[in-house]
């Protein structure tokens, strides 16, 4: 059988494992740099997609829509890394679209019972009640409630970050802070929340965790916690080389204090800036070009997730249904069905901006796409589910920053676009 166009030729040996990711298809004419292949009412997406990764050939990019559980568009384009391609494989690190991740795999653990959304967390991790915390619930971490957003007396370095362990203890023997009850984003201490949380009732770290309760249920390679290993038929994605000079110069280490002083008068919130960042972390973002973003290695649940278009497409598939995608079973219906009902609209104090979060995910108060739900990384790469549509998305890409505002307008027209194809 012919291949369709634009198939390339990693995609096509016929030893390599391909593990359950649906076939390509023959469908549109794709435009000249677009690899994949998509159904002709999505051609508008098409479009987008060849203006975001193609006219301005830095770094590269990948989309995978799914519509009532089937694949509709695979697309993909640009380069993962010095002297590579972007392939259907390649897995980019989706920085705080991870968290989306790593909340599917604690619905599992729900699902079988090993935790409660409304128990204490301290009745799996006892240490946790220290500093009068023994009341906050799994669903109070979920939703960004728990009042542990900052890294102020968690990590007192860079280096500190790396250790999950650590972070975890610290966070466990905490008190809370001042937003204790309000909604303030835990950009990254709810990825050692989880962390430990699920090891606290597996005794698993989350590189397995990744492996045994997401990509091999769902039958797929393409999601890792942290770079696919060496030998994977997933392979990792390099920051663009922008960045790189950004975080080696010293730059923002300067610029750093006066700008977390403006961040920090933010109305209705005190900034991100203390969520994340701390002197040398920018480092967290170097790449030499081929791959060597250490957030990759940082193993934080929050940040750190690797994944193909098509493998995150295909765990929001199931979201987006009854919980099942492809003969497969993820979640239960009632738990998938529990993740569709939003929190009201509330002023975030890490953000200063309405967010509605709801069990690790969250939904965006705009018209056409407020219906959906999950979670959007530094850069616009995310993985959303829309229930009522019975649609799901995956974008990922490594062009953070050098086309932040242009990615991120662009990308924010993809959901529209495909909600009007899928009617």
């Amino acid at each position: 059988m012919a291949q369709p166009h634009g198939l390339d030729d990693a995609a096509a040996e016929p030893n390599r494992p391909q593990f359950s990711y649906p076939p390509l298809e023959r469908g549109l004419e794709l435009p000249p740099g677009v690899n994949g292949w998509a159904r002709p009412e999505f051609r508008g997406v098409v479009r987008v997609f060849a203006l975001a990764f193609t006219r301005y050939r830095v770094g590269g990019g990948a989309i995978c829509v799914y519509v009532d559980g089937e694949p509709v568009l695979d697309l993909w384009a640009g380069q993962a890394q010095k002297g590579e391609q972007w392939t259907r494989d390649t897995a980019p690190v989706i920085f705080s679209a991870s968290k989306g991740v790593t909340a599917t795999m604690i619905h599992r653990l729900v699902d079988r019972g090993l935790l409660e959304y409304h128990a204490p967390v301290a009745r799996y991790w006892p240490e946790f009640a220290a500093n009068g915390k023994g009341a906050i619930t799994v669903d109070e971490i979920l939703s960004h409630t728990a009042g542990l957003s900052r890294l102020t007396g968690i990590a007192n370095s860079y280096e500190e970050m790396f250790d999950p362990d650590l972070m975890a203890d610290r966070l466990a023997a905490a008190p809370v802070d001042r937003y204790f009850g309000k909604p303030a984003y835990h950009a990254l201490s709810i990825g050692w929340l989880m962390g430990r949380l699920a090891k606290a009732v597996t005794g698993k770290e989350l590189e397995e965790l990744y492996r045994t309760e997401l990509a091999e249920p769902l039958g797929v390679d393409g999601i890792h916690f942290g770079k696919p290993p060496e030998h994977a038929p997933s392979q990792p994605a390099a920051l663009t080389p922008h960045l790189d000079r950004v975080a080696r110069s010293g730059f923002i280490r300067r610029a750093a204090p006066p700008v977390m002083g403006v961040l920090d008068r933010v109305p209705g919130g005190k900034g991100a800036a203390s969520t994340l960042y701390m002197p040398g972390a920018e480092m967290l973002l170097a790449d030499d070009g081929h791959a060597s973003a250490p957030t990759m290695d940082m193993r934080c649940g929050a940040a750190s997730a690797c994944c193909a278009a098509p493998a995150l497409a295909k765990l929001y598939a199931a979201l987006a249904g009854d919980g099942s995608v492809d003969g497969t079973r993820l979640l239960s219906p009632e738990i998938t069905e529990g993740l569709g009902r939003k929190n009201s609209y509330r002023i975030d104090h890490t953000l200063g901006i309405p967010m509605g979060w709801h069990r690790g995910y969250h939904s965006l108060a705009v018209p056409v796409i407020g219906g959906g739900f999950g979670h959007i990384g530094a850069g616009g790469s995310f993985g959303w589910a829309d229930q009522k549509r019975k649609i799901s998305v995956a974008i990922v890409h490594n062009r953070l920053p050098s086309t932040m505002i242009f990615d991120q307008a662009i990308i924010g027209t993809f959901l529209p676009s495909i909600i009007r194809a899928a009617r």
